[in-house]
């Protein structure tokens, strides 16, 4: 336990300290390059006019874009296509999302930043006698700089952490995982002020004040980050912590690796901040582990192959230990599966300790404007897993249609079977402007 001013200090001098690397550049002396530092910090990205939102001009500039997304999941019960169920026990699931982007610019490198979230569900699905609208405020931001020396982002931000493609132990701060239903679905950021030093185009230091579920100035959250250029690697160092908490220190890179382009990210801390499951005697309790080194880590490997064109085919793959999660199926125990949804406990791919995942696409394929992709996840554990089939046909200039057809196979008493699915037919339609 610590006390709210040794974390606030603690956090300052973690700070300074990671900067150290590049304290030997004159940062006077180089000019970053904005557009490189926020190319890919907020979901601006996700923008179909990219254009449209230039980095830290210096002229007066108001931008509005947004996208439309359409999403649609028919889930085949696995007794049911086995016969012994009924044909009540299948579901469909529908929502409509619209993401609306505003972006202000002003000079001197002043910007805000919002991205208000609609999300239609019908009757069926929000269990009203009509259809309801859920509202999210997923970012609202403004960033401005000291003399283009420090950046400085305060409110709610979506801030890309780690290396990773799928599983970020390192990212510290965001709630929202990726969906491995929609991997490229906007997520919502979290509250609080980063702070970014960088130091010409090589060196970069960060702090992060969590202010999402603070009260009172000792109920934020800190990370302090750094990450630096060797060579053909990029590493990254970082350190999160809060009152009550047990601290959490992460090391990530990105290299050229056997002939791939790999990734990796490990985090260990001493004890951990989440309750799991114990057996005490004859009855089950929820305890966290304390008192030993836990270890999280993630190892990626990608790479583009040349078939007819450059890079038209993309492969990626991870590999997942978790620490802190079940080295055993405990889905097999029904007390132990009932305590474990009934707590709120369970976090989709991060229940045991090992994973894997790959991602494969082939782009122009079969036709000229569609691509192919083949998406697989497993729990090593207990064997379960989902593998994903899908089509992306663009049909215009910012509207897609993405069909696909997902396979869960394992035990049924296993992780990715506890929907009751067998397999699930999905379609997507994207609308951007």
């Amino acid at each position: 336990m610590i006390s709210f001013l040794r974390l606030l200090s603690l956090s300052l001098v973690t700070f300074f300290v990671l900067v150290s690397p590049a304290c030997g550049e004159n940062l006077l002396d180089q000019v970053p390059d904005e557009s490189a530092l926020f190319a890919d910090e907020s979901s601006l990205v996700t923008s179909a006019n990219p254009g449209e939102i230039a980095v830290f001009g210096d002229q007066h500039s108001v931008a509005f874009s947004g996208r439309l997304d359409s999403f649609s999941t028919y889930g085949v019960n696995r007794q049911w296509l086995a016969g012994t169920g009924s044909f009540a026990s299948n579901v469909l699931l529908t929502y409509t999302q619209a993401d609306l982007f505003l972006d202000v610019r002003l000079p001197k490198g002043v910007k805000a930043f919002a991205d208000v979230s609609l999300t239609n569900l019908p009757a069926a699905v929000s269990t009203a006698s009509a259809s309801t609208v859920a509202f999210d405020i997923k970012e609202m931001f403004i960033d401005f700089n000291l003399d283009r020396s420090i950046y400085v982002r305060t409110g709610k931000q979506f801030i890309q952490w780690g290396r990773a493609y799928f599983w970020n132990p390192v990212d510290f701060i965001n709630r929202e995982q990726r969906n491995f239903f929609n991997l490229n679905a906007v997520r919502s950021g979290v509250y609080g002020v980063r702070v970014h030093a960088p130091f010409g185009q090589d060196h970069n230091a960060y702090l992060f004040i969590d202010m999402t579920n603070a009260n009172n100035l000792d109920d934020f959250a800190f990370l302090a980050r750094a990450d630096w250029l060797m060579g053909a690697t990029e590493i990254g160092s970082s350190v999160w912590g809060a009152n009550q908490k047990t601290f959490s220190y992460g090391l990530d890179f990105s290299s050229p690796l056997w002939g791939f382009d790999g990734s990796g990210e490990l985090v260990l801390s001493y004890g951990s901040n989440q309750n799991k499951i114990v057996e005490s005697g004859s009855s089950l309790v929820l305890a966290s582990t304390q008192g030993q080194w836990i270890p999280v880590a993630v190892l990626g490997l990608s790479r583009q192959l040349h078939w007819e064109r450059p890079n038209r085919i993309n492969l990626r793959a991870e590999l997942f230990y978790n620490g802190d999660g079940y080295g055993d199926n405990i889905l097999l125990r029904a007390d132990k599966k009932a305590l474990l949804i009934a707590s709120g406990l369970y976090r989709a791919n991060y229940l045991s300790k090992l994973y894997g995942a790959a991602f494969v696409s082939v782009s122009e394929f079969p036709g000229r404007s569609s691509s192919l992709s083949f998406n697989l996840i497993q729990n090593a554990i207990d064997g379960s897993g989902i593998a994903v089939l899908g089509l992306n046909q663009s049909i215009t200039d910012g509207f897609q249609m993405s069909p696909s057809l997902a396979l869960y196979y394992g035990d049924a008493s296993s992780e990715y079977l506890l929907s009751g699915y067998s397999l699930a037919f999905i379609v997507q339609a994207l609308l951007t402007f």
